[in-house]
Order: C-alpha cells, then sequence, then structure tokens
C-alpha cells in the first residue's frame, strides 16, 4: 500500500469532498441520534455532574473516523455502538451528516432581526510521528469527513504534543470547552487520540427581554433552592409546548425556524433517572406531541460546558477491541502493528441567555410584548435540553441542567 511519509506534521488525502445524497439523511440522522442517546442513557447512569451536555453527531464523527479505519471484529463493534448496520457504510453516512451541518449555517432573519446560526460537529485526529498511514485511509477522511490527520510526538515529547494538541484543538475545534486538551491524557504510550466538541451559535426567532430578567427561585434535586436569573418572555408567537405522562415541555426556535432549543421538565422522576429511561425515538415523540399556544416562558439564563472520557462508556457498550493493542483491527488505517486507540475525549458546551445560544445580532428592533398569556411554563427544577433540527430532527445538542447557577464546566 502506498503510504505518505511520517515526517509530516499534518498529513491529508487527495482530492474533493464526496458528495452527499439526501435520500439518505434520514438513515444517518437515526443513527448519530440513537448513538446520542446510548452516550446520555450512559452517563446518566454514571451518578453525573449536575450539569451535562453533549454533541451527538461530533462524538459520532471523532469515533467514525477512527471506524473508517478499522477491520474485523474492531469495526464491526465500532459500527454496532454507532448504529451503523454495514461498518463500511460509516463514512458515508457521517459524510452525510456533517455536510447537512455544514448546509445548516448560514444568515438568518426575520421581521424584526437578523443573524447567524451555526451549529458545529468539529472533530479532530493525532497519531504518532511514524506511523505510516495508508494513503487510501487518508483519501477516506479527505472524501468523508474533509478531515486530516496531525502528526505529534507522544513517546519522546509528551509535553510538547500536548502543546502541539492545544494549538491543533485551537484550529480544529474551536469551539472546545476550556481544558478539553489539558484534561486529556497523553504519555510515551499513546498511539492514536481522538477530540470531539459541538456547539451551536444561534439568535432566538423572538429573544427575551433583558429588562425581564429576575432572580427568581429554582429548586435542585435534593431540594434545596438556589437563587438564578430567570428569564421570561410573553408572546403570541408560535410557539410549541404541551405535557405528558411525567414531563412538561416547551419547545423555543432559533431565528429562521431551523433548529429549537427543546426543554422538557420531568415532573416526577429526576432529570438523571429520566435521562437514562429517554432514547432518541422518546425525544421525537414528546416534540411532535407538543402544539402551538399563547405561552409565558420563564427560563433560567444558564451556561454549560462539559468534557467526557468516552473510552469508558464505550467500552461498558461492548466496544473494546478498539482500545486493546492485542486486539485493536486498524489494519484500514495503517500496516504498523500495534495500533489502537488511547484517549477518545469530547466536549461540548451550551450558553443560554435572553439573545439566544452564543448569538450574535446584527440588527436588532424592537419587539412589543402581548398581553399576558394564559399558559405558562417556569423551568424552575432539572430539566433536560436537547437541540433539534427541525427539518431532520437531528438532534445537535443534548444534556441537562440540575443547577443554573454553577459556572460552566463545573460540578
Amino acid at each position: 500500500a502506498c503510504t505518505v511519509p511520517a515526517s509530516d506534521r499534518e498529513v491529508k488525502g487527495d482530492g474533493a469532498r464526496a458528495s452527499a445524497v439526501d435520500a439518505s439523511v434520514s438513515s444517518a440522522v437515526d443513527g448519530v441520534n440513537a448513538f446520542g442517546a446510548t452516550l446520555w442513557q450512559q452517563l446518566a447512569a454514571d451518578g453525573p455532574p449536575p450539569n451535562v451536555v453533549i454533541a451527538p453527531p461530533a462524538a459520532a464523527l471523532a469515533l467514525g473516523m477512527v471506524g473508517t479505519g478499522a477491520d474485523g471484529d474492531t469495526a464491526r463493534q465500532l459500527a454496532d455502538v454507532l448504529h451503523v448496520d454495514d461498518p463500511a457504510a460509516i463514512r458515508s453516512e457521517h459524510n452525510v451528516v456533517s455536510q447537512y451541518l455544514a448546509g445548516r449555517t448560514g444568515d438568518q432573519r426575520n421581521a424584526y432581526r437578523k443573524g447567524m446560526v451555526s451549529p458545529r460537529a468539529d472533530a479532530a485526529l493525532w497519531a504518532q510521528v511514524g506511523t505510516q498511514l495508508d494513503q487510501a485511509y487518508l483519501d477516506d477522511l479527505a472524501a468523508s469527513y474533509g478531515l486530516g490527520v496531525r502528526l505529534v510526538d507522544f513517546r519522546s515529547d509528551p509535553d510538547g504534543a500536548q502543546q502541539a494538541l492545544r494549538q491543533g484543538a485551537t484550529e480544529d475545534l474551536p469551539f472546545a470547552p476550556a481544558g478539553l486538551v489539558d484534561a486529556t491524557p497523553v504519555g510515551e504510550t499513546t498511539k492514536l487520540l481522538s477530540l470531539s466538541a459541538g456547539s451551536i451559535q444561534a439568535p432566538w426567532e423572538i429573544p427575551f427581554d433583558p429588562d425581564a430578567t429576575t432572580d427568581a427561585p429554582f429548586t435542585r434535586a435534593d431540594g434545596s433552592v438556589v437563587q438564578v436569573p430567570m428569564m421570561v418572555r410573553s408572546t403570541d408567537a408560535e410557539v410549541l409546548s404541551g405535557a405528558g405522562a411525567g414531563w412538561e415541555a416547551v419547545d423555543l426556535p432559533y431565528l429562521g425556524g431551523t433548529a429549537a432549543l427543546l426543554i422538557v421538565v420531568p415532573t416526577g422522576a429526576s432529570v438523571a433517572e429520566f435521562a437514562k429511561a429517554l432514547d432518541a425515538a422518546m425525544v421525537q415523540d414528546i416534540a411532535q406531541q407538543l402544539a402551538v399556544t399563547e405561552v409565558e416562558v420563564h427560563l433560567p439564563r444558564f451556561a454549560v460546558a462539559s468534557r467526557h472520557a468516552l473510552g469508558p462508556v464505550l467500552g461498558r457498550l461492548q466496544a473494546t477491541s478498539v482500545f486493546d493493542p492485542a486486539t485493536a483491527d486498524l489494519s484500514g488505517m495503517t500496516g504498523d502493528e500495534g495500533l489502537s486507540l488511547g484517549p477518545i475525549d469530547h466536549g461540548a458546551t451550551l450558553r443560554v441567555d435572553e439573545e439566544g445560544s452564543d448569538a450574535v445580532v446584527a440588527s436588532v428592533a424592537e419587539v412589543t410584548a402581548s398581553p399576558p398569556a394564559p399558559r405558562r411554563v417556569v423551568v424552575d427544577r432539572p430539566f433536560f435540553f436537547a437541540v433539534r433540527d427541525k427539518d431532520s430532527g437531528l438532534i445537535e445538542l443534548a444534556g441537562w441542567v440540575a443547577d443554573p447557577s454553577l459556572p460552566p464546566g463545573q460540578g
């Protein structure tokens, strides 16, 4: 097999990005959503921190970059975890998802404002200098992910490798939570490392009035009460809300209506217990049960940033081969023996305020509030959230908030 020189610090395949087939969006989205639900279920079962956020597309892309170079049992285990029927289809399905997300990025406007909506799902792969990466694998990465592989010297210079990771992450993962790279363990035995991060920048379709935000009580899972900035919005705009067995929910659209933040407040179980039992189909079912209503929304202003080491989670899901030098089959990536995956760490961020999520608004007009609405949704206790693409149902971000008073990354 043709190989690339191992002396290059970044290696990329030849050729252009492969085109994505629209007809396959539904299948690809179903796989990523199912994978994301598996992750949040596992994290919820781990005795999680109060506030958690993950980006299923970003985590799936990072694992898929490794799966694209896997064979045998390693490939089958990764395909099973990713909910892809055929290991050979991993790269094509992820190509569809990443290009679909890229196509959802752009300027949006309504009668009141305009701004950028930008969902992010970023992934990067680092390998030990000296690893002879197969050219066909690099071509597959370029065609399906639009990415290459960065080469660093874990073995001889772990400190320098950490610095190179930090610099590379600045370029490849611009919205990664602070400390993602610094918390990722690297050392002399590291040969392959994967990082991913996701976020969204989007203004609300109709913003909350900052003057209406006041401190209000929020009851945490243990029954204690904390004061948090509570945003309030009364509007007769099309806002979806409703309630079902064990939950109350509201769907807040971002500008242009292509994506929305679904807030689900459990009314029985704790938010962790609720998330542990929640799968992707149930999220879609909740969204479909909501109806347009005049609603007064009370929502905490919050910011969540999480970092998760996915290796232990994947191990519990029986994807163990790729981490074991004795069993990892990455022969589609390299002919070098003993190559296995080291850390696969994932991070995500979500900041929600009166303007939206990390929103950059180009112009704003005065929005006149309607008279008080008959229905009120008051999010004053732990809640689950999902940022969803409205057309495909792709879950771009998901997690829960049990204490909005905590700064991002704490707890």
